[in-house]
Parts: structure tokens; C-alpha cells; sequence
């Protein structure tokens, strides 16, 4: 049985689907949009993380990223600061 307190397992969203109040004109836009976006955020430099913790955060499934830093984590940066 699963936690009453964690939500269901998200549903993998439909980049594809049109509502119908909206129509594929107008949808076309916010798709290049999307697209343009991610194509952007693929060419950026990826950032170190120290680590990834899943939790669930006032019911919200949510997902923590711990950066490293420039140089490595807080504690090497300590550790490499001249007495």
C-alpha cells in the first residue's frame, strides 16, 4: 500500500496534446517555444552536484540538488583555505 502522504507517480506529460480550448495555431508557438528552450538548456555547461535527495515537501513530490560549488563541496573549500 502506498504512503497516504506521497502523491502518484507522475504522469510523463504529452508535449504533443492540444487542449481544447486552444487551438494548433496557437499551440505551435508554445511548442517551438518548449523546444527552443530545452535546445538552450542542452547547450549550457552542466554544474556539479554534491547530491540528489528526493523528498516530498507539503505533499509536493520535489527534488533537492545540493550544488558543489566552484571547486568542490564546502568542506574541501574549508580544508584548502591557508591557516
Amino acid at each position: 500500500m502506498r504512503d497516504p502522504i506521497q502523491s502518484p507517480e507522475p504522469a510523463e506529460p504529452r508535449l504533443d496534446a492540444v487542449p481544447p480550448h486552444v487551438t494548433a495555431e496557437d499551440y505551435a508557438e508554445v511548442l517551438q517555444g518548449r523546444a527552443d528552450a530545452l535546445a538552450e538548456a542542452a547547450a549550457e555547461e552542466r554544474e556539479y552536484v554534491t547530491s540528489v535527495t528526493d523528498m516530498v515537501a507539503d505533499g509536493v513530490p520535489v527534488r533537492l540538488y545540493v550544488p558543489a560549488g566552484p571547486k568542490g563541496t564546502w568542506r574541501e573549500l574549508q580544508q584548502a583555505k591557508p591557516a
